[in-house]
Protein backbone atom coordinates (compact mmCIF):
# COMPACT_ATOMS: atom_id res chain seq x y z
CA UNK A 1 0.00 0.00 0.00
CA UNK A 2 1.05 3.60 -0.80
CA UNK A 3 -0.59 6.66 0.64
CA UNK A 4 0.77 10.32 0.14
CA UNK A 5 0.16 13.10 3.18
CA UNK A 6 0.82 16.31 2.79
CA UNK A 7 2.58 17.72 6.63
CA UNK A 8 3.36 21.86 6.72
CA UNK A 9 5.41 22.19 3.79
CA UNK A 10 6.58 18.54 3.41
CA UNK A 11 5.07 16.16 0.93
CA UNK A 12 5.03 12.49 2.92
CA UNK A 13 4.83 9.21 0.93
CA UNK A 14 4.17 5.78 3.18
CA UNK A 15 4.90 2.92 1.49
CA UNK A 16 3.57 0.26 3.84
CA UNK A 17 5.22 -3.48 3.56
CA UNK A 18 4.77 -6.47 4.79
CA UNK A 19 8.23 -7.62 4.98
CA UNK A 20 8.44 -11.17 3.76
CA UNK A 21 6.74 -10.19 0.16
CA UNK A 22 8.34 -9.81 -3.37
CA UNK A 23 5.34 -7.38 -4.23
CA UNK A 24 6.40 -4.97 -1.18
CA UNK A 25 10.24 -5.15 -2.64
CA UNK A 26 8.68 -4.14 -6.31
CA UNK A 27 6.89 -1.88 -4.79
CA UNK A 28 9.66 -0.11 -2.86
CA UNK A 29 11.71 0.10 -5.52
CA UNK A 30 9.25 1.36 -7.90
CA UNK A 31 8.22 4.32 -5.71
CA UNK A 32 11.47 5.17 -4.48
CA UNK A 33 13.09 5.47 -8.35
CA UNK A 34 10.11 7.40 -9.64
CA UNK A 35 9.62 9.83 -6.99
CA UNK A 36 13.48 10.21 -6.44
CA UNK A 37 13.15 11.93 -3.04
CA UNK A 38 14.97 14.23 -0.58
CA UNK A 39 14.54 11.07 1.85
CA UNK A 40 14.33 7.53 1.74
CA UNK A 41 13.30 7.20 5.62
CA UNK A 42 13.09 3.45 7.26
CA UNK A 43 12.16 1.47 9.86
CA UNK A 44 15.38 0.41 11.02
CA UNK A 45 17.62 1.43 13.55
CA UNK A 46 21.75 1.10 12.56
CA UNK A 47 22.17 -2.05 14.29
CA UNK A 48 19.35 -3.45 12.78
CA UNK A 49 20.55 -2.67 9.26
CA UNK A 50 24.46 -3.64 10.19
CA UNK A 51 22.82 -7.24 11.08
CA UNK A 52 20.37 -7.75 8.01
CA UNK A 53 23.40 -6.64 5.84
CA UNK A 54 25.83 -9.10 7.31
CA UNK A 55 22.66 -11.86 7.47
CA UNK A 56 23.47 -12.36 11.34
CA UNK A 57 20.89 -11.60 14.23
CA UNK A 58 21.79 -8.15 15.63
CA UNK A 59 24.12 -9.01 18.90
CA UNK A 60 23.03 -6.58 21.95
CA UNK A 61 25.29 -5.21 24.41
CA UNK A 62 25.57 -7.05 28.10
CA UNK A 63 23.39 -3.65 28.73
CA UNK A 64 21.26 -4.26 26.31
CA UNK A 65 20.29 -7.66 27.22
CA UNK A 66 20.29 -6.74 30.89
CA UNK A 67 17.70 -4.18 30.05
CA UNK A 68 15.60 -6.35 27.86
CA UNK A 69 15.61 -8.82 30.78
CA UNK A 70 14.53 -12.94 30.36
CA UNK A 71 10.67 -12.02 28.97
CA UNK A 72 12.05 -9.59 26.78
CA UNK A 73 14.67 -12.18 25.53
CA UNK A 74 12.04 -14.70 25.11
CA UNK A 75 9.61 -12.48 23.25
CA UNK A 76 12.36 -11.31 20.60
CA UNK A 77 12.86 -15.15 20.16
CA UNK A 78 9.36 -16.03 19.40
CA UNK A 79 9.36 -12.95 17.26
CA UNK A 80 12.10 -13.75 15.24
CA UNK A 81 11.26 -17.56 15.14
CA UNK A 82 7.94 -16.58 13.67
CA UNK A 83 9.19 -13.88 11.06
CA UNK A 84 11.29 -16.76 9.86
CA UNK A 85 9.03 -19.19 9.42
CA UNK A 86 6.73 -17.21 7.58
CA UNK A 87 9.57 -16.01 5.34
CA UNK A 88 10.16 -19.27 4.33
CA UNK A 89 6.77 -20.20 3.20
CA UNK A 90 6.68 -17.64 0.69
CA UNK A 91 10.51 -18.25 -0.42
CA UNK A 92 11.46 -14.53 0.06
CA UNK A 93 13.86 -12.60 2.32
CA UNK A 94 12.39 -11.64 5.68
CA UNK A 95 13.09 -7.75 6.19
CA UNK A 96 13.87 -7.87 1.89
CA UNK A 97 11.93 -4.72 1.68
CA UNK A 98 14.03 -2.21 4.08
CA UNK A 99 17.04 -3.75 2.72
CA UNK A 100 15.53 -2.81 -1.15
CA UNK A 101 14.64 0.87 0.10
CA UNK A 102 18.53 1.18 1.73
CA UNK A 103 19.90 -0.46 -1.63
CA UNK A 104 17.52 1.92 -3.53
CA UNK A 105 18.56 4.93 -1.92
CA UNK A 106 21.82 4.67 -2.36
CA UNK A 107 21.77 3.69 -5.83
CA UNK A 108 19.95 7.18 -6.36
CA UNK A 109 22.02 9.01 -4.06
CA UNK A 110 20.09 10.19 -2.01
CA UNK A 111 19.78 10.92 1.79
CA UNK A 112 18.75 8.05 3.51
CA UNK A 113 17.91 8.25 7.51
CA UNK A 114 16.82 4.95 10.15
CA UNK A 115 14.16 6.06 12.11
CA UNK A 116 13.32 2.98 14.02
CA UNK A 117 15.18 3.67 17.52
CA UNK A 118 12.71 3.48 20.10
CA UNK A 119 13.64 0.50 22.51
CA UNK A 120 10.50 -1.51 23.28
CA UNK A 121 9.00 -1.92 26.77
CA UNK A 122 8.72 -5.16 27.53
CA UNK A 123 8.03 -4.76 31.54
CA UNK A 124 4.83 -6.01 31.34
CA UNK A 125 2.57 -8.18 34.07
CA UNK A 126 3.24 -11.81 34.24
CA UNK A 127 0.11 -12.82 33.30
CA UNK A 128 -0.16 -10.34 30.47
CA UNK A 129 3.52 -12.37 29.16
CA UNK A 130 2.12 -15.72 29.78
CA UNK A 131 -0.88 -14.69 27.79
CA UNK A 132 1.71 -13.08 24.77
CA UNK A 133 3.79 -16.35 24.56
CA UNK A 134 0.94 -18.29 23.92
CA UNK A 135 -0.37 -15.54 21.10
CA UNK A 136 2.68 -15.56 19.65
CA UNK A 137 3.32 -18.77 19.89
CA UNK A 138 -0.11 -19.48 17.86
CA UNK A 139 0.42 -16.62 15.55
CA UNK A 140 3.57 -18.60 14.03
CA UNK A 141 1.33 -21.13 12.68
CA UNK A 142 -0.71 -18.63 10.59
CA UNK A 143 0.61 -17.29 7.22
CA UNK A 144 2.02 -13.87 6.62
CA UNK A 145 -0.64 -10.87 6.88
CA UNK A 146 -0.95 -9.29 3.90
CA UNK A 147 -4.58 -6.63 4.23
CA UNK A 148 -5.21 -4.19 6.59
CA UNK A 149 -8.05 -6.15 7.69
CA UNK A 150 -6.43 -9.05 8.82
CA UNK A 151 -3.53 -6.62 10.52
CA UNK A 152 -6.68 -5.18 12.40
CA UNK A 153 -7.43 -8.55 13.92
CA UNK A 154 -3.78 -8.76 14.83
CA UNK A 155 -3.76 -5.69 16.65
CA UNK A 156 -7.02 -6.47 18.68
CA UNK A 157 -5.92 -9.76 19.57
CA UNK A 158 -2.69 -8.70 20.71
CA UNK A 159 -4.12 -6.03 22.87
CA UNK A 160 -6.60 -8.67 24.62
CA UNK A 161 -3.11 -10.82 25.19
CA UNK A 162 -1.19 -7.72 26.22
CA UNK A 163 -2.99 -4.68 26.34
CA UNK A 164 0.07 -2.81 28.47
CA UNK A 165 2.29 -3.45 25.43
CA UNK A 166 2.42 0.02 23.88
CA UNK A 167 5.76 -1.33 20.75
CA UNK A 168 3.72 0.25 18.51
CA UNK A 169 2.65 3.20 19.66
CA UNK A 170 6.04 4.25 21.71
CA UNK A 171 7.62 3.20 17.95
CA UNK A 172 5.33 5.59 15.88
CA UNK A 173 5.99 8.15 18.30
CA UNK A 174 9.71 8.16 17.69
CA UNK A 175 9.50 7.31 13.46
CA UNK A 176 6.86 10.32 13.30
CA UNK A 177 9.36 12.62 15.32
CA UNK A 178 12.34 11.42 13.31
CA UNK A 179 10.22 12.11 10.01
CA UNK A 180 8.99 15.36 11.01
CA UNK A 181 12.99 16.49 11.49
CA UNK A 182 13.52 16.12 7.61
CA UNK A 183 11.95 18.66 4.69
CA UNK A 184 11.47 18.24 1.67
CA UNK A 185 9.49 15.27 -0.70
CA UNK A 186 10.25 12.00 1.87
CA UNK A 187 9.47 8.57 1.64
CA UNK A 188 8.61 6.09 4.21
CA UNK A 189 9.10 2.56 3.92
CA UNK A 190 7.75 1.06 7.18
CA UNK A 191 5.61 -2.47 7.57
CA UNK A 192 1.68 -1.65 6.75
CA UNK A 193 0.70 -2.41 10.23
CA UNK A 194 2.58 0.95 11.04
CA UNK A 195 0.93 3.04 8.40
CA UNK A 196 -2.71 4.39 10.04
CA UNK A 197 -0.90 5.18 13.66
CA UNK A 198 2.31 7.01 12.14
CA UNK A 199 -0.32 9.05 9.39
CA UNK A 200 -2.15 10.59 12.96
CA UNK A 201 1.07 10.68 15.10
CA UNK A 202 2.80 13.21 12.28
CA UNK A 203 -0.41 15.26 12.32
CA UNK A 204 -0.71 15.51 16.34
CA UNK A 205 2.78 16.34 16.38
CA UNK A 206 3.44 18.64 13.74
CA UNK A 207 0.26 20.42 15.19
CA UNK A 208 1.31 20.54 18.87
CA UNK A 209 4.65 22.21 17.20
CA UNK A 210 3.08 25.06 15.09
CA UNK A 211 0.36 25.91 18.08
Amino acid sequence: MKEQIHIGQNTIIIVGTVHASQESVDLVRTTITEVRPDYVAVELDPARLKALESGSAPKGSLRDLLKMGIRGAIINLLISYSNRKKAKKVGVTLMSDMLEAVKTAREIKTNLELIDTATPPWDIPFPEFVRLVFFLIKNSRRGIRKDQESLHKFAEELHRAAPSLSVLDERDKVMAQNILRLSGTIVVVTGMGHVENLKKELQIQYNQKNK
